[in-house]
């Protein structure tokens, strides 16, 4: 600010003094100027400063505060559920296959009533009895059979020995094993004197298909093996056999 009014006051004074320097050079080379006018000294006091202007500078403009926009609060992402992981099945270890049951085939039961109805064979115990031969040898007693006690005793062992032969040629089905089949199956036939068995059906079922083919099975097998002795004078004799299935 002073350096400014400094300066225009030099500029002022040097303006002024350049015009007293054309105004004193005008005066010498006039002719008609009067020699008799004194001359006036000139002095700085002469001359009025020209008045300063003093400019007035603008306050500096004050830095407008810019509101920073506040940050929008970041929201948090919902966690995202994870699926729970589904149970693993634990694999069951596999039972151990049981051993297959040995089956059990009923011994011959002692049972010889008096009067044996045709219809039905008794059970006999094995041990008590020949082995089974084609050849029964009841035929040798063919000659006593005037006698009712004796012909009774060739029927009843004629019946213990099919009964015998049966049970002799019976099997029991590995999967009637498997599957723990058990029962009795009533299998009715009829003996032609040649020993030919015919007629062969099942009076009562063991309730497994499987058992009742077997035991069906078994009594066709012995057909021809045993004929009827002529001592009991037959063409033919109906019977009816119990065939039991068990497993041990």
């Amino acid at each position: 600010m002073r350096s400014a009014i400094v300066t225009g006051f030099v500029i002022s004074l040097a303006v002024h003094a350049g015009l007293l320097v054309l105004w004193l050079n005008g005066n010498f080379t006039s002719t008609d100027t009067i020699k008799s006018e004194k001359a006036v000294p000139v002095t700085l006091a002469m001359f009025e400063a020209m008045p300063i202007l003093v400019v007035e500078e603008p306050p500096p403009p004050q830095p407008q505060v810019v509101e920073k926009p506040k940050p929008k609060p970041v929201q948090k992402p919902k966690p995202v559920k994870k699926p729970k992981p589904k149970p693993k099945l634990k694999k069951k270890p596999r039972p151990e296959p049981k051993p297959m049951p040995k089956p059990l085939i009923q011994p011959v039961q002692d049972a010889v009533p008096e009067e044996i109805q045709e219809s039905v064979v008794a059970s006999v115990p094995s041990a008590n009895l020949p082995r089974v031969n084609t050849q029964v040898a009841i035929a040798d007693r063919s000659a006593q059979a005037a006698d009712p006690a004796l012909l009774n005793s060739i029927k009843a062992q004629y019946k213990a020995q099919l009964k015998m032969l049966i049970e002799s040629n019976k099997r029991y089905p590995r999967r009637a094993i498997r599957m723990g089949r058990e029962g009795e199956v009533l299998v009715s036939f009829l003996v032609l004197a040649d020993g030919t068995i015919k007629q062969l059906d099942i009076k009562n079922g063991s309730g497994s298909s499987v058992l009742d083919k077997a035991a069906m099975d078994a009594v066709q097998s012995v057909s021809g093996l045993l004929p009827i002795p002529e001592a009991i004078k037959r063409r033919s004799w109906q019977f009816t056999v119990p065939i039991t299935y068990k497993l041990m």
